[in-house]
Parts: structure tokens; sequence; C-alpha cells
């Protein structure tokens, strides 16, 4: 990765303009230093380009573990960062917290289940996560992470501005930025 560049990328998706900052920018570097700072602890979502729809949640409590986590990525990944603590019920899955869960979340509500603990298979290893709407499968998606340590709350909105959350693009490394949704 190239430090220090702030290239942005402009993408017209239907009628809606979308402007597509670096995950280098400096600007970008520094808010999410000031949000840590702040809540000790960011959220991040990752969306793999041409992945398949490929994601991961994860949750990180230090600039280095946010700095070396952005070094892993290919270019072209997405990466939204949530301001705000997510996942309020943390803890290891049993029936009071399944039970917890499904009484804590409202009928209607999108909810992430994700998990806290790595998991590794071969030369691969992700955090594991599910979403759905309440009802829906939330207890099927909890019964998954029976005795692991997982976390559980709604869905984190993204759109809900930079004051809230913020959205970057991995550069290439010459650092530009190129990305297509599709």
């Amino acid at each position: 990765m190239t430090g220090g560049r702030s290239k942005q990328h402009v993408n017209k998706v239907g009628s809606v303009l979308n402007t597509y900052v670096s995950t280098d920018d400096p600007a970008f570097r520094s808010t999410i230093a000031d949000w840590l700072a702040q809540s000790g602890e960011l959220a991040i979502h990752l969306r793999f380009n041409r992945g398949g729809g490929v994601c991961s949640f994860e949750l990180l409590s230090s600039l280095p573990s946010f700095a070396a986590r952005l070094g892993e990525l290919r270019p072209r990944t997405f990466v939204s960062v949530f301001r705000d603590p997510q996942l309020p019920q943390r803890g290891r899955v049993d029936e009071a917290f399944i039970a917890a869960a499904l009484a804590s979340l409202p009928k209607g509500t999108e909810y992430l289940v994700a998990g806290l603990e790595l998991t590794t298979a071969g030369s691969h290893s992700w955090f594991p996560y599910f979403a759905g709407t309440v009802p829906g499968d939330l207890r099927s998606d909890l019964e998954v992470c029976f005795g692991e340590l997982a976390g559980v709350g709604p869905f984190p909105d993204w759109t809900l501005g930079p004051q809230r959350g913020l959205s970057a693009i991995v550069p290439h490394e010459d650092g530009s930025i190129k990305h297509r949704i599709n």
C-alpha cells in the first residue's frame, strides 16, 4: 500500500453519486484514530471484490490491529467502519444467551450475529457471521455458534453518513482506486 495518497473515485450508480476514498487517505485514517480513541473499539464490515458476495464483520480494538488488517486486504476491498460500538449483547452462546437475544431485538429488525473467535481451516481464517430479520433464523444462527463467543445486535446501518460510519476502498499498489459495483 502507498501511504498518504488521497485519491477519490466517483462512480455513478443509477441516480446516486458515490464518492470513494482510499483506506490510505490521511483524513480517513485520522477520523478512524479519533473514533477508536473515543470508543475503544472499531466495527468493520469488509466486502471482498469479486468474492461472490463474501463479506466479513470484525471488531478491532487498536490502531495497529486496524492497520494490520488493512494491510492483509486485497485491492478493491470495500471497508465500512462504524463509529459507535456494535453488537451490544456479547458472550458465550447458550440457551440463556439465545433467549436474551430473541427478547432484545424487536420483530422485523435486521440482525447481525458475529463470531468473536477466529475460525481456521487450513490456510484460511475468518470470523463467522450471520444476518437476517427477527425472528427469522436468529435462533438457528445462534445455535451454529453454541458454546462459542459471539455478539448480536441490530445490523449496522452504513448509510447513516460520515458522522456514524465511513467507507473506503483498499487501493492498488500505485495508490489508484478502481471499484465497480457488480
